[in-house]
């Protein structure tokens, strides 16, 4: 699996899973955004032994606390009435904003 695919899996499944949360009523406070990724980060890489199996484990304690993470973030959007726009497939976007930022960067300022 290609680091994007693993972002666009997390990506979808993060949202389901604030959805869910704010079906049940849950709410995101500070503290969600601090315990529960570094508690997952723990649970995942040390409690089940996975720091015995390198770098690849490593990386999916990681990616198990980032789930944690952006799933109370987009909870927390979904309480402030901010929305997320959820990124397309390469390919299918209007690629003209893309271009624009990075040419009005490239452009010296007068």
């Amino acid at each position: 699996m290609t680091l994007q695919e693993r972002f666009a899996e997390l990506n979808t499944q993060t949202s389901a899973d604030a959805e869910a949360l704010a079906a049940q009523g849950k709410r995101a406070k500070a503290w969600h955004f601090v315990f529960p990724p570094f508690g997952r980060f723990l649970s995942t890489y040390i409690g089940k032994g996975e720091w015995r199996h390198g770098a690849k484990s490593l990386t999916s304690a990681f990616f198990a606390a980032y789930s944690v993470f952006a799933t109370y973030t987009k909870l927390w959007e979904m309480q402030k009435g901010l929305t997320y726009q959820p990124l397309e497939p390469q390919g299918d976007s209007d690629s003209t904003t893309s271009e624009r930022s990075h040419s009005d960067a490239a452009e010296p300022s007068k």
